[in-house]
């Protein structure tokens, strides 16, 4: 939705149509979610109806069909680890380690969405979701050290895709709003692999 050459970091939510999307969302996703911009403020305006409209950023944790839905990375990583834990061979993981992520616990973000549902007002997108960031490599070494698997085992391909490098988002405004708080990526990968642990074989 937001920007593909932002001028500066974090993202605030009036940047939304200050410049061109990224072109791989061009026409699915980006320019969908501006028109849901669009519609909330004209439907408030012509039938003062309460809609609102949130963005939230990366999402991970529990209760995800996590061996069929693998396209988030952060679920891939998961899923590679846990499937080859026992073996000896090298884990290898795409890219560099570079590009830095946001990534928001699944009950954190409910509990953003509730809290927006019940106490926000305004036809202006909110930004939820954590703004805690942190590098691909950063998260793979989590994830390696909450299932006991060395680093030496991790190999991380240069010769494949970064992705983007980053897009933190600016939450300020939620976060002076609403006064949340947020669970550490560490205490919720635990949570994460510890349900994967119990549910899957």
């Amino acid at each position: 939705m937001y920007p593909e050459k932002v001028k500066k970091f974090p993202i605030k939510e009036e940047y939304i149509n200050q410049g061109e999307p990224v072109n791989y969302g061009f026409g699915s996703y980006a320019y969908a979610k501006r028109i849901i911009n669009t519609a909330i403020k004209s439907y408030r305006f012509q039938y003062k109806l309460n809609i609102i409209g949130l963005s939230p950023n990366g999402m991970y944790g529990e209760n995800l069909d996590w061996f069929t839905s693998d396209k988030f990375f952060i679920n891939s990583i998961m899923k590679r680890f846990i499937t080859q834990k026992n073996q000896k061979n090298k884990i290898i993981i795409w890219g560099d380690g570079k590009p830095m992520r946001e990534l928001t616990h699944c009950s954190d973000m409910a509990r953003c969405i509730i809290w927006s549902i019940e106490k926000y007002d305004s036809d202006e997108f909110l930004n939820i979701g954590t703004s805690e960031i942190n590098s691909i490599k950063k998260i793979t070494y989590l994830i390696a050290k909450t299932l006991n698997i060395s680093k030496n085992r991790i190999l991380f391909d240069k010769s494949k895709p970064n992705g983007v490098l980053k897009k933190p988002i600016d939450n300020s405004k939620f976060l002076k709003l609403s006064k949340f708080k947020f669970i550490s990526l560490e205490s919720g990968l635990k949570k994460n692999i510890n349900w994967i642990s119990k549910h899957y074989k």
